[in-house]
C-alpha cells in the first residue's frame, strides 16, 4: 500500500479549506443582513395591518369570481418559472465547465510559474494566461 501524498490530494485539500474559510467569513455578515431584513419586514407588517384595516375595513369572504384572476396569475407565474428552469438547465453545464477549465488553467499557470521560480509577478501572469487558456478550451468545447 502506497503512503505517498499526491499533489492532487494536497491541492484538493487546500482548495476545500480555502472555500470553507471564505464561507465562514461571509456567513456571519449574510445572517446579520437577513435577520435585520426579517425584523424590518415584521415591524412593517405589524404597522401595516391596522392602517389597512382602518382604510379598507375587515377582509371580506372571497367569492368564486374573485378567484379567477388569481388562478390566471398563478398559471402565468408557473409558465415563467418553467422558462427560468429551462434556462438554468441549459446554462448550468456550460457555466460549470467554464469554471472548471478556468480554475484548472489558473492552477497550472501558477504551478508552472512557481516551478520556474519567477516570483509573485510571474505567478499572476501565469494565472492570467491559465485563465485565458481555460476560457478558450471551454468555449471550444461548447461551440457548435
Amino acid at each position: 500500500m502506497e503512503t505517498c501524498i499526491s499533489l492532487s490530494w494536497v491541492l484538493r485539500r487546500l482548495s476545500g479549506l480555502a472555500i470553507a474559510g471564505g464561507a465562514l467569513l461571509f456567513i456571519g455578515k449574510i445572517a446579520t443582513v437577513l435577520m435585520a431584513l426579517a425584523a424590518f419586514a415584521g415591524i412593517g407588517y405589524l404597522m401595516w395591518l391596522p392602517v389597512q384595516t382602518a382604510l379598507f375595513g375587515r377582509p371580506k369572504v372571497r367569492r368564486r369570481e374573485s378567484v379567477q384572476p388569481l388562478r390566471q396569475s398563478l398559471e402565468c407565474g408557473h409558465q415563467a418559472v418553467a422558462k427560468i428552469n429551462d434556462a438554468v438547465e441549459t446554462w448550468t453545464p456550460i457555466v460549470r465547465d467554464i469554471l472548471l477549465e478556468i480554475s484548472c488553467g489558473a492552477i497550472v499557470g501558477i504551478l508552472v510559474a512557481m516551478a520556474a521560480d519567477t516570483g509573485r509577478a510571474g505567478a499572476v501572469i501565469g494565472a492570467l494566461l491559465g485563465v485565458t487558456a481555460g476560457v478558450g478550451v471551454a468555449c471550444r468545447r461548447h461551440s457548435p
